[in-house]
């Protein structure tokens, strides 16, 4: 049996090379421990990195494999997806073709089919995986990716966000095992270990393997510490075929070169770049300082005490609380007595001015009425009469959703909030969106193929009828919009409970699903534990949110002492004169080809092994190195340097790389820093005899 499975693979690959007539062969199936390999068009696929893959269904394993290997062995299995089947059972023959193979298990089929793609050595191979049940409708299909030794990104925000997702992972657990929760945005406070506000179907590993799955495909996730499973089941009431899953992998080149050919081919560059200013000056928002305790007094004088620091404004952000009633338009008469004259003095001092939305309309607001009257809201059910709107329960209440799905309800909506601006309100922070308030049973004016639609409705009407100074926190197929997506909610602690050792993971993860214009989370976090978070922890935050897209304070640096204050200025300043002509360079970048503003160091050393599981360190483009304290009571750390020559900022050093800095010292009030210099600034520093090299 071996020896004619082998006279077969000959065959095969002598089929592909010569391209002979016949386009079917049938092969007699091997001992369980053997292969059905996959035959390419062009014979076996040969990448420009010397190396070759080979598709594989391996029946002991219950598992469909790439194979990467040498011009003489199999070197490793870079992927290998298991195939739910509880009793497979391999037939007397497989059927391949020259671009594919059809192999029917015992409660399924599978077909794998390679795509088209640009014919060149090194444009990676894609194929199409279709797994369907022999059974009824109602039967679900879940096909698990084993993480084996590789590093794997991708997928949705998390609560406990993790780069690579697949090291020192907090997961939900129930005695049955494996938790699913439907692949849908989810708001943290409800569902902490659920997919979260900002998410793509797409996967990468270290080994240079993509998968994107069918965005018709209802889908849940569930991962652990050896596995990432997708399922096919149903995300709402609403019937679906739940008996078909839909993927496509693809192979080749390293994870930078995988990534940019998936993120060409799966969603959208951004069509320009946010606001200019508030890429440079921070947002000050009355959120984590004063809550729902805001009036008219409080605002004012928190402009005045910005003022008197002498920090600089991108706008005042007048957060939670200041309407009558969550769903109006207005603002409260006796919090606010007269909101037109303190915008103008807002505006005099030279700051601009936003007002937190959302799209919830609590029952006792006026426009929840009226909405309800021209029938412009969320209903329950997908009933002909559709009378009664859906009332969902979010954290300032209950009240029902705006369809953002009917352009009259979205026109009418904005036409209300004119209100505000009429007031002189420069821009929006617009809160919620998540997929998770819709529960189970809804209906839109336009019927949603995917729950996430509708949080892509509400981003995409947020910018159409405002600008490009809003803030949204939602995102999902939404990366053509040229706004900035904000980070959920963080806490004001230093890890273990979403606190600072998650801001950079998840920065990195936004950018990776195209998302490059990240508006991190308050400086210090919520400030939901009642005290303030310590001076070394407000510190630390700022160090690392001077490097990003955008500042953001809420808590004032004056709350602690006049070292803060100066600290904290001095970083502000750093953020505006340093940071920020690289933000607006690499953000013209991004619009052109979709590559992330803040990239892991892996982008400029993609097969140094050294930097996958770097979750501490970023980059700005391809100019700087950041590498922050992200734990407490420590000035000291450990720094890599992939190759290159690096410009050390706080020592005004050389350093050659590769390099791992051991207990480099970072003291409070610094942070590390490297430039990578090009040849022509490197020569300059030589001449002028600047530097010393380490």
């Amino acid at each position: 049996m071996k020896t004619a499975y082998k006279l077969c693979i000959v065959a095969m690959v002598t089929m592909t090379v010569l391209l002979l007539s016949s386009s079917v062969i049938k092969c007699p199936v091997p001992a369980i421990r053997d292969l059905f390999f996959v035959p390419h068009s062009a014979g076996v696929y040969r990448h420009g990195n010397g190396l070759s893959y080979f598709i594989a269904f391996n029946p002991g394993m219950k598992a469909m494999e790439i194979h990467q290997s040498d011009s003489k062995t199999l070197n490793r299995t870079v992927l290998r997806v298991i195939v739910e089947d509880d009793h497979i059972k391999i037939p007397r023959t497989a059927t391949y073709t020259k671009k594919g193979m059809d192999l029917a298990l015992s409660q399924s089929k599978l077909v794998i089919k390679k795509v088209e793609t640009e014919r060149s050595a090194e444009t990676p191979v894609c194929y199409n995986v279709t797994a369907r049940k022999k059974t009824q409708r109602s039967r679900t299909l879940t096909h698990c990716l084993a993480f084996q030794d590789d590093f794997w990104f991708g997928g949705a925000e998390m609560y406990e966000q993790r780069w690579p997702i697949n090291v020192n992972m907090k997961t939900a657990h129930s005695d049955k095992g494996m938790v699913f929760y439907p692949f849908i945005s989810h708001n943290f406070g409800d569902y902490p270990f659920a997919p979260g506000s900002v998410l793509e179907r797409y996967w990468l590993s270290s080994s240079g393997v993509a998968i994107f799955i069918d965005r018709s495909i209802p889908l849940q996730v569930g991962f652990n510490k050896t596995h990432l499973c997708f399922k096919t089941a149903r995300m709402s009431s609403r019937a679906v075929d739940v008996s078909i899953l839909r993927y496509t992998v693809c192979v080749g080149g390293d994870i930078k070169t995988i990534h940019q050919f998936m993120a060409k081919r799966y969603w959208p560059n951004p069509t320009g770049v946010p606001d200019s200013l508030v890429t440079k000056n921070p947002i000050w928002t009355t959120w984590a300082l004063y809550k729902r305790n805001i009036n008219q007094s409080t605002v004012l004088q928190y402009a005045e005490d910005i003022r008197k620091h002498y920090f600089p404004v991108s706008h005042i952000e007048i957060d939670d609380m200041f309407s009558s009633r969550y769903g109006d338009f207005d603002f409260d008469k006796k919090k606010f007595p007269d909101p037109a004259r303190m915008i103008k003095t807002l505006h005099q001092v030279g700051c601009r001015v936003s007002a937190w939305i959302h799209p919830f309309m609590n029952t006792d607001s006026v426009n929840f009425a009226l909405a309800k009257k021209l029938e412009y809201l969320v209903w329950k059910d997908d009933s002909e009469e559709r009378k009664e709107p859906l009332i969902t329960k979010w954290w300032d209440g209950e009240g029902a959703l705006l369809d953002f799905t009917n352009k009259a309800a979205v026109k009418w909506y904005f036409d209300r909030r004119k209100t505000l601006d009429k007031l002189g309100m420069d821009s929006y922070k617009y809160d919620a969106g998540e997929s998770s308030f819709l529960r189970r049973t809804f209906a839109t004016n336009r019927t949603l193929t995917d729950p996430n639609q509708y949080g892509s409705a509400y981003a995409t009407a947020a910018f159409e009828y405002t600008n490009n100074a809003i803030e949204v926190r939602v995102g999902y197929v939404t990366q053509n919009l040229p706004i900035f997506v904000r980070v959920m909610d963080m806490n004001s602690v230093w890890s273990g409970d979403r606190g600072l050792d998650v801001l950079i993971p998840t920065v990195l993860h936004f950018g990776l699903i195209g998302y490059p214009f990240v508006l991190p989370d308050m400086i210090g976090g919520n400030f939901y534990q009642g005290q303030y978070p310590t001076k070394e922890l407000f510190i630390r935050w700022t160090q690392i949110t001077a490097f990003l897209p955008s500042m953001q304070f809420s808590i004032v640096p004056w709350a602690y002492d006049q070292e803060v204050v100066e600290i904290c200025r001095d970083l502000v300043k750093l953020h505006v004169e340093y940071v920020t002509p690289l933000l607006l360079k690499w953000g013209k970048v991004a619009v052109q080809n979709g590559d992330p503003i803040i990239r892991p160091t892996w982008w400029i050393a993609p097969t140094d092994k050294n930097t996958f599981n770097d979750s501490t360190t970023f980059l700005i483009g391809n100019d700087v190195l950041v590498a922050p304290i992200i734990l407490p009571e420590r000035t000291h750390r450990n720094i890599y340097l992939p190759k290159g020559t690096w410009k050390d900022m706080l020592r005004n050093k050389i350093i050659r790389g590769p390099i791992m800095l051991k207990d480099y010292s970072v003291p409070l009030k610094s942070v590390a820093y490297f430039e990578l210099m090009k040849q022509k600034k490197l020569f300059t520093a030589r001449r002028n005899k600047k530097l010393v090299q380490l």
